[in-house]
């Protein structure tokens, strides 16, 4: 049997199973976590690019780290927080 990819919500601490439900999508990447999320690699402060947004859920943009000059991708309101040389 496949693994089913699992995601947790970091503000509400809930699990969440890949696809995801139309309520689920709502706890996605959003503005008010920009004052939790650091970079992964040096741990530095994370600047937000928003190229489309609903309401307070960023859907599409990057996340930019300028301590260490990586940017993270956001598709679909989810951040891509993996090492560059672990993304796909």
């Amino acid at each position: 049997m496949p693994e089913v990819p699992i995601f947790v919500d970091i503000l509400s601490g809930r699990r969440l199973q890949w696809p995801l439900s139309r309520s689920d999508w709502s706890t996605l990447m959003r503005k008010e976590l920009m004052e939790i999320l650091a970079c992964p690699l040096c741990k530095g402060p994370l600047e937000l690019t928003v190229k489309k947004e609903r309401g307070e859920e960023v859907v599409s943009g990057s996340l930019f780290c300028p301590k260490c000059s990586q940017r993270y991708p956001i598709v679909d309101s989810i951040p891509n927080l993996l090492p560059p040389e672990s993304r796909e």
